[in-house]
């Protein structure tokens, strides 16, 4: 089963919802997406926010790039199932 699916947009959407002035930072260890970025953006647009609000993060190779996108967050989600 794929961790990033509908469902994963609709939740993170709601979240965006709930705290204002946030951002979601989209990346996955392979640097693509099961679902397209598009759809976390209808998501929060559905809302009533602004989907510019779903940013994508480009693919790192190395274990300290991915580190640093850690210390940029206030908050890591990882995406279910």
């Amino acid at each position: 089963m794929r961790k990033f699916n509908f469902d994963t947009a609709s939740a993170h959407a709601q979240i965006l919802l709930q705290v204002p002035n946030s951002i979601l930072l989209v990346k996955t260890s392979l640097g693509t997406l099961d679902i397209p970025l598009e759809v976390w953006r209808e998501e929060v647009k559905k809302l009533g926010l602004n989907p510019d609000r779903v940013m994508p993060l480009k693919y790192v190779p190395t274990q300290e790039e991915h580190r640093f996108y850690f210390k940029v967050a206030d908050i890591y989600l990882d995406a279910y199932p």
